[in-house]
């Protein structure tokens, strides 16, 4: 028996949690060819991190920035589940990082198809979140958006 378990199952008392849920829904859009999703995760490539296919660990690395109503998010859309490119963001948020929103040559800059405008945003990664700037006519007005926006991130704790 390994340690941290008790009768093959896990002891870390939060298989009825929402994150327990996460975690298990990202293992199967990632790794089960029959999950609906899987053609948008595991068929395109998306891996998770090794240490994070035990639920002790994804808990340890992502549990503590976790707040009820969020759910986990790909900084990189096309980057895999890892402690570098997750987050935990909103619905809304999470609107803004989609593959359908054409990527632009700068950075901070999406292009939305549909409305055929650029959006500027910034993500804070000490916040971990997105803040929206503004929708433009032109990727040029867009990245001068991006270049002079000047973040409050507030003071720093040591």
């Amino acid at each position: 028996m390994r340690e941290g378990q008790l009768n093959g199952r896990y002891k870390h008392g939060l298989r009825s949690h929402p994150i327990y849920s996460v975690w298990q829904h990202m293992k199967q859009r990632c790794n089960n060819p029959k999950d609906k999703a899987y053609p948008d995760y595991g068929g395109r490539g998306i891996t998770i991190y090794n240490r994070w296919n035990e639920f002790e660990n994804f808990a340890k690395d992502m549990f503590p920035t976790w707040k009820p109503g969020l759910t986990i998010d790909r900084i990189d859309n096309d980057g895999d589940y890892e402690p570098g490119n997750c987050r935990w963001a909103t619905k809304s948020e999470q609107m803004f990082n989609r593959r359908r929103w054409g990527q632009v040559k700068y950075k901070g800059i999406i292009y939305h198809k549909k409305n055929n405008k650029f959006i500027a945003r910034w993500y804070n990664s000490r916040d971990r979140k997105m803040e929206y700037l503004g929708s433009f006519s032109t990727a040029e007005e867009a990245r001068n958006a991006y270049e002079n926006y000047k973040p409050d991130v507030g003071p720093r704790l040591s």
